[in-house]
């Protein structure tokens, strides 16, 4: 999760942010793998369960419920995880791209511009009676429209690129501050469902004669 963070941190385009989607994505997984295991333990302790004396039968059933019960919390940990970060940062890589476009846009205003200046520079170095009847108004006129396009669409990259960092500052630090607290209510679940456990293997009586084993 730390090295999550840093990545975060240091976020500054799409694909930091795809990136840092991948890794939530990832832990997701690994946390939906541990419930997929943590049945199989379940299911082991169970049925040990049934052969031991009863303080440790019911130590151990316990421990089994436990178990169960943290799958249940760890399962609405990750459907937070869902609605809480990978949902935003979805949204924001959508915005991401919106902004890519207007700066693309941008960028294409000004190489157009640029053709069109070269193109009037060459026409003013050719003499007059070799140009066509409105070529060089043409021209001209081309330059002026080109310098109102690339205004127009440098002020609307510009906006774009406030309005994107300031949605992106507001995004990520909502999803920290939902990092720390659906990681400590998940700790703190676990800890309460935890403490029955530890009082019923505390209460385990060592002189306890074992079940017999079924045959």
């Amino acid at each position: 999760m730390s090295l999550l963070l840093d990545k975060i941190k240091g976020l500054i385009g799409g694909n930091e942010l795809q990136e840092i989607i991948k890794d939530f994505s990832d832990i997701i997984k690994i946390e939906t793998n541990m419930i997929k295991s943590s049945k199989e333990r379940i299911s082991s302790l169970q049925n040990y369960a049934k052969v031991e004396t009863p303080t440790l039968r019911e130590a151990i059933e316990s421990l089994g419920e436990t178990f169960e019960n943290i799958d249940g919390a760890r399962e609405e940990k990750i459907d937070q995880m869902h609605d809480k970060f990978l949902t935003p940062l979805n949204d924001l890589l959508e915005e991401f791209k919106e902004l890519s476009t207007e700066l693309k846009e941008s960028e294409k205003a000004k190489k157009d511009l640029e053709k069109a200046k070269s193109k009037l520079t060459k026409l003013k170095s050719k003499p007059k009676e070799k140009l066509k009847p409105g070529q060089m108004e043409s021209a001209e006129t081309a330059v002026k429209d080109g310098e109102t396009k690339v205004q127009k669409e440098e002020t609307e990259a510009k906006e774009a690129s406030v309005q994107f960092n300031r949605k992106k500052v507001s995004i990520l630090k909502a999803v920290l501050e939902d990092i720390i607290t659906i990681e400590k209510t998940f700790h703190e679940k676990v800890i309460n469902l935890i403490n029955p456990a530890q009082e019923k293997a505390k209460a385990i009586d060592l002189d306890e004669k074992p079940a017999e084993v079924p045959e």
